[in-house]
């Protein structure tokens, strides 16, 4: 046999072996809209593309099946005991990217670290119920003291200071994946990050996974996108196979220029409004906010061509289970005719009226809104001006604090009362607002010795919040996706959980699922 010949031979040996080039799957395209060199994107959490990393890279005790459901991880059972107190997780044999075993000392190690005083980690104060949480992320006790351990090497123990429902939610989150320490360590996830630097970024199929059967695709390119319409475009012409993280900025673009089911719009939890600063001007009176909050036509702001078919209005601080405002029932007419009324108790009146500066990103769709919302004050003798700043200062702005009223997207990490109220305590004292008797309810709810306390105390807690109404709500945010035909393994689900594991490309080397 001539050398040509064999070594044409060779080449589609290693071809058809799935050890060439080629790999053996297909390259999944993704746009995740924000930025992924800040760990949390405003008001919003994690960014979009972060979230991608890490889900991509890493994996949690948990992880979410495609229904957004809390289903194994590293974890491969859990069985919950003393009434609701201890949650004991085993381990299934898995390893890190460099072929190294993973360890339970490990998952201890990478937990501990959310808890850190420095650490950033959004789930920090919702796993507050987890034992001497606080004194840890306060700096009151060490690490050592913190209610997760490893009673042997393949057994995660959880002890909680009382039950806390949410918590299998919590653990399912990106931002609770098991992580070496280090700028680039070794990773346990299905995929690996080819180039820490690089953008976009490339992930291969990580083939030290313990489920790498299960993964269909061999590659990811992630591109973090901080332009949605620039993306939208990108999705048009055949250069993203997804965008994903929309909010209300784009929301239009991706309705009028894309292909009616490529949008995925997924209903959620939270608030889309304007945070009030309640230390100084005139929103230091409860009666004005009250007033502003009850002038709103939310029915008709939905009808607006902006508006997703799934939102809710919002009289408080979310939608679902949580507590509407006690005036959510009347007619617009007699909301109306009692805002005029608080408005002229506080002070102002056609001789002295109220202007209201607002704060918003510069996107025309929150000038819209702001634009709607702005008719109905009208309508009341208030006169407002729009204050436009570019993403990254309005999130500074609201950090700081240096607002009249500021518009916020707020989504909470999943649908329920102790993640609506957190950002409204004392700690977080966004606008200065502290109610201390809420912040009492809430801490009360966390150490409740059986539910029916647990849900007294943090009707409590939300019941004060809403009354003063720090926040001017008005519908739950939007959430969009837009997804090419070829796309498989994505389900629509409340919260929008994806799975980049679960996802395939068809024809393009991909099977579907």
């Amino acid at each position: 046999m001539s050398r040509p010949l064999i070594l044409m031979l060779l080449l589609i040996l290693a071809a058809c072996d799935g050890t060439g080039d080629k790999p053996d799957g297909a390259t999944l395209r993704v746009d995740a809209l924000g930025s992924i060199d800040s760990p949390t994107s405003g008001n919003t959490g994690t960014s979009p593309p972060r979230q991608w990393l890490l889900a991509a890279r890493h994996q949690g005790l948990l992880q979410f099946d495609s229904a957004g459901s809390p289903v194994p991880g590293l974890a491969t059972s859990w069985r919950v005991a003393d009434d609701g107190r201890s949650i004991i997780f085993r381990l299934r044999a898995a390893k890190w990217s460099d072929g190294r075993p993973l360890k339970a000392s490990e998952v201890v190690l990478s937990l501990r670290r959310i808890f850190a005083p420095d650490s950033r980690n959004p789930l920090k104060p919702l796993l507050g119920a987890i034992e001497n949480a606080a004194a840890v992320s306060a700096g009151r006790a060490q690490a050592t003291a913190l209610g997760i351990s490893a009673p042997v090497d393949n057994i995660i123990e959880i002890r909680l200071s009382a039950p806390a429902p949410e918590l299998l939610q919590l653990l399912a989150l990106p931002e609770a994946v098991i992580q070496r320490g280090g700028t680039n360590p070794a990773t346990i996830g299905p995929f690996e990050l080819v180039d820490i630097k690089a953008r976009p970024l490339r992930f291969d199929r990580n083939h030290d996974f313990h489920s790498l059967g299960s993964v269909p695709l061999a590659r990811i390119v992630l591109t973090p996108a901080t332009d949605p319409v620039a993306a939208i475009a990108r999705f048009t012409r055949g250069d993203a196979d997804i965008v994903t993280g929309g909010t209300l900025v784009g929301f239009g673009e991706a309705r009028t220029l894309t292909r009616p089911a490529a949008l995925h719009v997924e209903t959620g939890w939270g608030v889309y409004g304007y945070r009030a600063n309640v230390a100084v001007g005139p929103l230091a009176d409860a009666r004005v906010r009250r007033a502003l909050a009850m002038a709103i036509d939310r029915d008709a702001l939905l009808a607006r061509p902006f508006a997703a078919h799934d939102q809710s209005p919002v009289t408080g601080l979310g939608a679902g289970d949580a507590l509407a405002a006690d005036w959510a029932a009347l007619p617009l007419a007699a909301r109306q005719a009692e805002a005029r009324a608080l408005l002229a108790a506080a002070g102002y009146s056609t001789a002295h009226p109220l202007t209201l500066p607002v704060s918003l990103p510069d996107a025309h769709e929150h000038v819209a809104v702001l634009t709607a919302v702005a008719a109905d004050w009208a309508a009341i003798g208030v006169t407002t001006s729009i204050i436009t700043r570019s993403s990254a200062a309005h999130a500074s702005v609201v950090a700081r604090g240096d607002f009249i009223l500021a518009q916020i997207d707020q989504v909470p990490p999943f649908d329920g009362a102790t993640a609506r109220l957190l950002p409204f305590t004392c700690s977080a004292a966004i606008g200065s607002y502290c109610n201390r008797d809420a912040d009492t309810a809430l801490r009360t709810a966390q150490t409740a010795a059986t539910a029916a306390d647990r849900a007294t105390a943090l009707v409590d807690a939300e019941s004060r919040i809403v009354a003063d109404t720090p926040v001017i709500a008005l519908f739950t945010p939007v959430r969009w996706s837009l997804l090419a035909p070829g796309v498989s393994g994505w389900t629509d689900n409340v919260g929008g959980r994806h799975n980049p594991a679960r996802l395939d490309m068809i024809g393009k080397g991909g099977k579907g699922r």
